[in-house]
């Protein structure tokens, strides 16, 4: 059955173009998940886990508008993510996928539940993403150490304050601190839904928009962003270990119960979880998921092969349009930053090999 187009749509772009939109789009999509994570933290940018969260808002958003009222091609693009960060990111741990087949479920959804206001479907979008990124967080902490991690900076932070401040604590630290965590992703959900808001009204002055992006050559740049690669295999290992030793430590020190028995027995819990995890659900798991996708992989092969080859390419045009981002900061850089990735790589020729130059355009600064 023939897709409808909205008829601006159809005035706008071909038909041609519009698929040619989305494959870009969902090229971005399985970048941000797939690579995008290593590169914003090599290239040191600041909460890094909002931002992969509200890229792939963004992104949804925008696939939402160059499918509708197909939304359905949401469900396409999430499994083509997918099957690309398997093949690119084959060791990634379950809850990565976890988020992404969240975001898609819940974006077409929302877009097929608000077919008529795509404003609307973007906001709730962004706030329950990042709502659930903060829940999928502290639930997989307090499954790991138990509410001993809880009690344990309840301790650590009372002693600080008793010994440093002179003042006893009447509430609970950790509660403090999870109800901040959970209010910065409900900020960063809200702006994030204002941007994709503002990325909506971007797109009906697309061919404008074309006309006035400047040349940079693509060739003067090269990325030097590989140092410090392999600490990232550690990384995960170390935060678990010190985290670990706090718990114990802190238990021993301060708990009036016997505080050695709970950090032994938070000791022997967190090792007997990350065998039971590592060892024997979490490969089930990743085995059965690939399995799955494996199946899948042979209707999109095409789109697959053709994502997969323009990675690199979207690779280096991350690291050029970060640096060309530098002279804004914190926010309004990740706004000019992504406004300029998205432009750019809807128009740019990676097809063709000979293409040596990537636009790059001043948009995010009056966006």
């Amino acid at each position: 059955m023939p897709i409808i187009l909205n008829r601006e749509l159809k005035i706008l772009f071909s038909e041609e173009k519009r698929q040619l939109f989305l494959n870009r789009l969902t090229a971005l999509w399985a970048l941000n998940e797939a690579g995008l994570g290593g590169l914003m933290h090599a290239l040191r940018i600041p909460f890094t886990g909002i931002f992969i969260g509200g890229t792939a808002v963004v992104l949804i958003t925008l696939i939402a508008y160059f499918a509708r009222p197909d939304f359905k091609r949401i469900l396409k693009s999430m499994l083509i993510v997918l099957i690309i960060k398997a093949l690119v990111s084959p060791h990634s741990p379950i809850n990565a996928y976890v988020a992404v087949i969240f975001q898609g479920l819940a974006g077409f959804a929302l877009f097929t539940v608000f077919s008529s206001n795509l404003k609307a479907a973007a906001f709730l979008l962004a706030m329950i993403t990042l709502i659930e990124g903060a829940v999928q967080k502290i639930l997989v902490m307090t499954i790991i150490y138990g509410a001993s991690l809880w009690e344990a900076i309840d301790l650590f932070i009372s002693y600080l304050l008793k010994r440093f401040a002179s003042v006893n604590l009447d509430f609970s630290a950790s509660l403090a601190i999870i109800s901040a965590y959970f209010i910065l992703h409900i900020m960063g959900g809200f702006l994030i839904g204002l941007l994709c808001i503002k990325f909506l009204k971007l797109m009906e002055q697309l061919p404008d928009r074309f006309a006035h992006l400047p040349q940079i050559d693509l060739s003067a740049r090269t990325m030097n962003i590989e140092k410090g690669k392999k600490k990232g295999k550690y990384k995960k290992f170390i935060h678990l270990s010190v985290l670990l030793f706090f718990i114990i430590g802190t238990l021993t020190l301060f708990s009036t119960k016997d505080g050695l028995l709970q950090g032994m027995l938070v000791f022997f819990r967190v090792f007997a979880l990350i065998l039971l995890w590592y060892l024997f659900l979490g490969p089930f798991l990743i085995k059965r998921l690939h399995r799955f996708l494996n199946t899948k992989s042979k209707l999109y092969a095409n789109e697959i092969e053709h994502i997969h080859d323009i990675l690199p390419s979207l690779k280096q045009i991350v690291f050029i349009l970060w640096q060309d981002s530098a002279k804004y900061i914190y926010l309004k850089r990740w706004k000019y930053f992504l406004v300029n990735l998205i432009l750019v790589s809807l128009t740019l020729e990676m097809d063709q090999p000979q293409a040596k130059a990537v636009s790059t355009s001043t948009t995010g600064e009056s966006s």
